[in-house]
């Protein structure tokens, strides 16, 4: 498992780690997203979280995106951190579930 984000950080800040993993390692996903979520990351003043008003944005914008980056790519939220799943990792998962 990749993690691309620390689970202490605010969602926001998760996905604006993962838009900059998007940008430098899969360009292709990224360019699309941009063309659906062009605006600019904004965070308000000494704070984690967006500034939804400063961006002209709905306050559910991040978890919008959130969404289509799930959709789109191999990035997924798993126990509150954005991580890519490798060979293997699910089926680690499966045997803890089984011995419970």
């Amino acid at each position: 498992m990749i993690t691309l984000s620390s689970n202490g950080f605010s969602h926001d800040l998760q996905v604006q780690d993962v838009m900059n993993y998007l940008r430098l390692n899969d360009v292709a996903n990224y360019v699309a997203i941009k063309r659906e979520f062009p605006e600019n990351m904004i965070f308000a003043d000494r704070s984690s979280q967006l500034d939804t008003e400063a961006m002209g944005v709905d306050i559910e914008w991040s978890c919008w995106l959130t969404d289509k980056i799930e959709q789109d790519t191999n990035v997924e939220w798993w126990e509150g951190e954005p991580v890519i799943m490798e060979d293997g990792d699910r089926d680690d998962d499966d045997m803890e579930d089984d011995s419970e």
